[in-house]
């Protein structure tokens, strides 16, 4: 038989795949058959790419998956790291890393000319025959060359070709090697690149599997903690849990994980190996592959000296404002009686000073409340007494005490009422704080001559109150930090220096502790809308 042409030498049983299956798939017909390359055509026969095994190399993919498990086994990790690679490769398909516009040859291409498109392409391997509709006839390899060495062929070939394709199957295996080796090397470098610099984190680092069990540690956390990777293995991190984190923190950080969301809390108590305990700063985060959750990484801090500054500032500023809470009372008093001509009539002048030392005072009284109940909160001693209440007593009683405010600023004060509104059972300290701050916040960051509207009203199954001013507003950028502790916007600083930016701060954990949500709508240079609700 005369071999002269491709169709003399190609393979006829050509077995390929769809641009659709999964890639996983379309790696294990490489691997069964010992292909290196498959041809991807459509329903009808007609190629559109080639899937090889240097498309996989070059993808980090299915066929080089062994290597990228002898991989992550020189790392300090365990577990389900193989079944995870394998579910990535799964998610994909064929199309997401075949080549889309494969070199081909025509059935008559003479063989001089096969050798030729080889030795000029090093890469291609094997090359599709297809028709002249681009339908696939055929394939040939590097390896089908060897059909050509007869010893007939070989004496009637004066052009030297068929030795040069001598010289590439010879050449095949140390070029695909040298693919492998660099592949190899550069994943490596960047395995290690990330394991370097988790080792390397001043921060405790913790990893777990979707199940809870720890996976890793890096030094720091067994710095922190005393244990080491072979002793918490596998294990919950409950291991180091002490008994004194509230169960609500680890209620909410399990709520927040299983919605697929990042959790940070500064009030986990933990207990080490020898015993003693520690407070952690502790952020959750998912980490995700494809959209699927693979392992959840906490980074740890161990805060427990912060926090002990902390309790001792808290002591010292609850002391003093112990001290100046009884003055500061008589002193709003007495001056409140001056202020109504109790102790005889006053000039104009008179009235005006005594009204600055009332509105100081009250000031002062209000920061000192403040304190006072922070401290409570964080300290976790804000007893809450449940009692039904009607909300629109707490509003007038509150209201009264801003009357000499509201008449020196001439600022009208609308309140809109509901009828029927239902009892509301809850904290009356708690709403009682919730409405004096946020009604002093409307006051003081609204100019002269402005407008407070105070709304109360009932709506299926709700109770709504609310606080309308038309001040100043809030910055849209500064919205998200309104009720961080000790924030207050720059652009009002400058119209109103005093304050401390604790309000709202104490608002929001007020709001938290007795069950009650607050939202707000502002707008700068027209007003803020802060909203309560109760449920009823």
């Amino acid at each position: 038989m005369k071999i002269a042409a491709a169709k003399d030498i190609m393979t006829t049983g050509v077995v390929s795949v769809s641009s659709e299956t999964p890639l996983f798939d379309a790696a294990k017909v490489l691997r069964d058959h010992d292909f290196s390359g498959v041809p991807v055509v459509d329903e009808k026969g007609v190629l559109v790419g080639i899937l090889t095994d240097y498309d996989l190399v070059t993808k980090g993919s299915a066929l080089h998956l062994p290597t990228l498990q002898k991989l992550l086994h020189t790392l300090p990790l365990h577990g389900e790291e193989d079944t995870q690679e394998l579910k990535k490769i799964k998610s994909l398909v064929v199309r997401d890393v075949m080549n889309t516009d494969p070199l081909t040859l025509a059935p008559d291409t003479a063989l001089q000319e096969v050798v030729e498109t080889f030795r000029a392409h090093h890469r291609v391997n094997p090359i599709p025959i297809v028709d002249t509709a681009r339908r696939v006839v055929g394939i040939i390899a590097r390896y089908d060359l060897i059909k050509i060495f007869d010893k007939a062929l070989l004496r009637s070939s004066a052009e030297g070709w068929a030795e040069d394709a001598f010289e590439l199957l010879q050449k095949d295996y140390v070029f695909a090697s040298n693919i492998a080796e660099e592949k190899m090397a550069s994943a490596m470098q960047y395995i290690q690149t990330f394991a370097d610099a988790v080792k390397s984190s001043a921060d405790a680092i913790l990893i777990t599997d979707v199940d809870a069990k720890i996976v890793y540690v890096n030094p720091a956390w067994e710095r922190l903690n005393g244990y080491i990777l072979q002793e918490v293995y596998g294990k919950n991190p409950s291991v180091l849990k002490s008994g004194k984190t509230s169960s609500d923190v680890y209620r909410g950080m399990w709520e927040a994980l299983q919605r697929g969301e990042s959790f940070v809390s500064d009030e986990v108590v933990n207990r080490r190996k020898d015993g003693t305990e520690y407070r952690e700063e502790i952020s959750i985060s998912p980490m995700r592959r494809d959209g699927v959750i693979l392992f959840y990484v906490a980074v740890i801090r161990d805060i427990t000296k912060r926090k002990e500054v902390d309790r001792a500032k808290n002591e010292f500023i609850s002391l003093t404002a112990h001290q100046l809470s009884t003055p500061l009372t008589v002193i709003g008093w007495n001056t409140d009686a001056l202020l109504r001509e109790r102790m005889g009539a006053l000039t104009e002048e008179q009235k005006g000073y005594l009204a600055q030392i009332y509105e100081s005072s009250k000031g002062m009284e209000e920061l000192v409340d403040m304190f006072l109940n922070i401290g409570r909160l964080e300290s976790g001693n804000f007893a809450l007494r449940r009692e039904s209440l009607q909300l629109a007593d707490i509003v007038e009683n509150v209201l009264r005490n801003y009357a000499i405010s509201l008449k020196q600023k001439r600022i009208e004060i609308v309140k809109q009422f509901s009828q029927g509104v239902p009892l509301v059972v809850t904290d009356a300290r708690g709403v009682r704080i919730i409405v004096q701050n946020l009604l002093s916040n409307a006051i003081k960051y609204t100019p002269a001559g402005g407008r407070v509207t105070l709304v109360l009203k009932a709506e299926e199954g709700k109770i709504y109150f609310s606080v309308a001013d038309t001040g100043y507003g809030i910055p849209a950028a500064e919205q998200k930090q309104v009720f961080i502790k000790f924030f207050r916007s720059p652009s009002v600083t400058t119209m109103v220096p005093e304050g401390t930016g604790l309000g709202l701060y104490l608002v929001k954990m007020i709001a938290e502790r007795i069950g009650v949500t607050i939202h707000f709508t502002s707008k700068e240079q027209e007003g803020t809308t802060f909203v309560v609700t109760f449920s009823v």
